[in-house]
């Protein structure tokens, strides 16, 4: 079960660097969604919901506002276009990480990639092998000779707050299943408990998270230094999609990976013409 002392300990196990940041991280029982939850903390709302807060030791950044909520349970756990997520009490990994980075969005491309690419590499840090299914899905994939066929392990949300031009605040939101759950069809969903994570010599889903958020900000550094393009060739060379077939509103594309923007780039087999996907769902 989450605990923030057990939480916190970990941090400091883990951040080992002498230059450290701080980190305010709130943890609920059960609430509507730690997204929601969220955003009222980021427009400074009073918190009447019983909680408990801490301050955690994480590696160095330049992050504006970076704060983290988390939820033992959820009541109206949301993916993407307002879609519900199982929140099952206990069952779950909970998560909205917050940031306001005063951007313009343009400067900010692909961040589900960028926060997917880093719970990718959280998980292969524990020996499970887990995919990004675009643009959100964390996914087992299991391939036979006709398809890839899929299990859903997680999701991530973004949310931001634009003001003009400028990204003034953001929400980074994650749920990864820890024990069975049952969603809604065509998906399939899988566990970290059928995978065998907690197996592992002292693996739980305090460790896993603070594993989660420090790359979570490890990839966030990355991309305000250097841009996308270290995350578009990871997923280049990692994505199960690559080569595959996909459809989408009843049609058959190829793919070949994703654009400068994270934008999905598919190719129509008939015409051999090139299309971008920027968003929606693709079925394998």
């Amino acid at each position: 079960m989450l605990a923030l002392e057990k939480i916190k300990a970990s941090c400091n196990e883990k951040t080992t660097d002498t230059k450290k940041s701080a980190l305010t991280a709130y943890l609920f029982d059960q609430i509507s969604s730690t997204m929601d939850l969220a955003s009222a903390i980021q427009q400074g709302q009073e918190i009447l919901e019983p909680h408990q807060s801490i301050e955690l030791n994480v590696p160095a950044h330049e992050l504006q506002g970076l704060t983290a909520v988390l939820a033992r349970g959820q009541t109206q756990g949301r993916g993407r276009q307002g879609r519900s997520w199982t929140s099952t009490e206990n069952q779950g990994l909970y998560a909205t990480v917050c940031w306001n980075p005063q951007a313009k969005l343009n400067t900010l491309p692909g961040l589900s990639i960028v926060v997917g690419l880093a719970l990718q590499q959280a998980l292969k840090s524990f020996n499970l092998k887990v995919s990004l299914k675009w643009p959100n899905d964390l996914v087992v994939f299991e391939e036979n000779q006709t398809q890839l066929v899929w299990k859903k392990l997680g999701g991530i949300l973004i949310e931001s707050t634009l003001n003009a031009e400028v990204c003034s605040s953001m929400r980074l939101g994650f749920g990864i299943n820890l024990q069975p759950v049952e969603i809604a069809p065509p998906a399939q969903p899988i566990s970290l408990s059928e995978l065998g994570f907690y197996q592992q010599q002292a693996c739980d889903e305090n460790i896993l998270f603070v594993t989660c958020l420090f790359e979570i900000i490890e990839n966030l550094n990355l991309l305000l230094n250097t841009g996308f393009a270290p995350f578009q060739e990871r997923f280049m060379r990692d994505s199960n999609l690559c080569g595959k077939k996909l459809s989408r509103n009843h049609k058959v594309y190829l793919v070949e990976g994703i654009d400068s923007q994270g934008a999905l780039i598919v190719n129509d087999p008939q015409t051999q013409e090139k299309s971008l996907l920027h968003s929606g769902e693709i079925e394998l």
